[in-house]
């Protein structure tokens, strides 16, 4: 985002400028005057060149005395708003701010660059630094913020004790959303500034009906998200249920009514039939004779806790034995909605990034996801573990710095045999 002052252009501060005679006196004037009386052409240029240099340098320090100059900074905090104040010593006639991530730029035309390069950091926090230096024409400010955040700035005169100013309000508690369209699917981008630091959501929504379908997909041992998306040809997918180290599906995994993982601590689950559609409930009971019997669900993928059910926030991380790693504060969060007329709402929010996002608690995200219009929800594993894979590309920020490989993803895919996804109630 750019703010602009006037357009720039050549401008001259203070008094006018010194005559030769003021700044070198009468003997040096006399003495270079009486280079002209010196016969001989080559001499006469010579002569003509002393005295244009002598014109020219005397000019330019005289331009460097009066240029104006900045004071200082100052900041404070106001409600939503961060305010950085810098002071200066004339009004600037001309600047411009960019921002660029949670760098601010502000460019002073025509101030001087004899200025501290580290500037005194404002008070209250969200300033990390300052720092000033030279620029094509005036002065560079550089400010670091603690996170990236919308700046609106203006000019104030000066008033009581205070110089003149260029104010920026910069505005910390905020939420944008972008909605866009990728291979067909509605993708909707969340960042928002808070007062403990920002969020950043990215969330896809499956339409009802025929056009998709979704199914739990085992990885081969340990996988990443997106390879396991590729692997299976799947448009869309997220991490799945929990896992050890070596791979093993920690909860009930059921693909086509195969077991590939057992119940854990009876806790929430996700059922879809052959018909695709979609419900809640606890895991199955493991069945004591037969792997697959006709009471075997087609499949079954278990996760937890559940987040909100019928319309309503029920976290059950204390239920199902969560640990506080899971249960307690902000971390990198998966989790799946499903809206009353059964569009489901794939959500990952990074976490563990202080300057980008850190991440959500459950009742966060219970919040978002019926913001986004979900009737039922419930939480997958989450932490280094969350990605959401779109049409061959990662749209979030793991937190490991690149994605974690896991045992199991809930994949999207283009098609359905038959039926519409809505909810059905409980299972369990």
């Amino acid at each position: 985002m750019k703010h602009k002052g006037t357009r720039l252009r050549s401008a001259s501060y203070g008094a006018a400028s010194p005559s030769i005679s003021e700044s070198y006196g009468a003997a040096g004037v006399k003495a270079i005057m009486n280079l002209f009386n010196v016969k001989g052409s080559l001499l006469k240029v010579i002569s003509l060149l002393l005295l244009s240099l002598v014109l020219i340098s005397g000019t330019v320090l005289a331009d460097e005395a009066t240029l104006p100059r900045l004071l200082g900074c100052r900041g404070r905090l106001n409600g939503d708003i961060y305010r950085l104040v810098l002071d200066l010593s004339a009004p600037v006639k001309d600047y411009k701010v960019e921002a660029s991530g949670r760098n601010l730029k502000i460019y002073l035309s025509g101030f001087d660059t004899t200025v501290a390069a580290d500037l005194p950091l404002p008070e209250a926090g969200f300033v990390r630094s300052v720092k000033a230096g030279p620029a094509a024409g005036g002065l560079e400010v550089n400010v670091d913020l603690a996170y990236r955040a919308p700046v609106k700035a203006y000019r104030l005169p000066p008033a009581a004790a205070y110089p003149d100013r260029l104010v920026l309000d910069i505005r910390r508690i905020y939420e944008e959303r972008q909605e866009r369209t990728v291979a067909g699917l509605k993708v909707v981008d969340i960042y928002r500034g808070t007062a403990a630091g920002p969020v950043a959501v990215h969330a896809v929504l499956i339409p009802p009906g025929k056009a998709y379908r979704l199914q739990p997909v085992r990885a081969q041992k340990l996988e990443t998200v997106s390879s396991i998306a590729r692997r299976n040809g799947a448009l869309a997918a997220v991490n799945g249920g929990y896992f050890d180290r070596s791979g093993r599906p920690l909860g009930a995994l059921i693909i086509e009514g195969r077991w590939e993982g057992y119940p854990l601590l009876n806790r929430s689950a996700l059922y879809i039939d052959k018909t695709g559609a979609i419900s809640f409930g606890t895991e199955p009971a493991l069945p004591s004779i037969e792997p697959l019997s006709d009471s075997t669900p087609w499949y079954c993928l278990g996760a937890g806790p559940r987040l909100v059910e019928q319309g309503q926030m029920k976290i059950t991380a204390r239920e199902e034995a969560f640990r506080d790693d899971i249960a307690v504060g902000r971390a990198p969060r998966t989790g799946l909605g499903l809206a009353a007329d059964g569009t489901v709402v794939l959500a990952v929010v990074d976490g563990r990034q202080p300057g980008i996002s850190i991440g959500m608690t459950l009742e966060e995200l219970a919040t978002l996801l019926l913001n986004l219009g979900a009737r039922d929800a419930l939480n997958f594993d989450g932490g280094g573990s969350s990605a959401l894979y779109l049409d061959g590309t990662i749209l979030n920020s793991p937190s490991d710095g690149r994605e974690r490989p896991v045992a199991s993803a809930l994949a999207v895919f283009a098609g359905q045999s038959e039926g519409v996804s809505v909810a059905q109630g409980n299972n369990g």
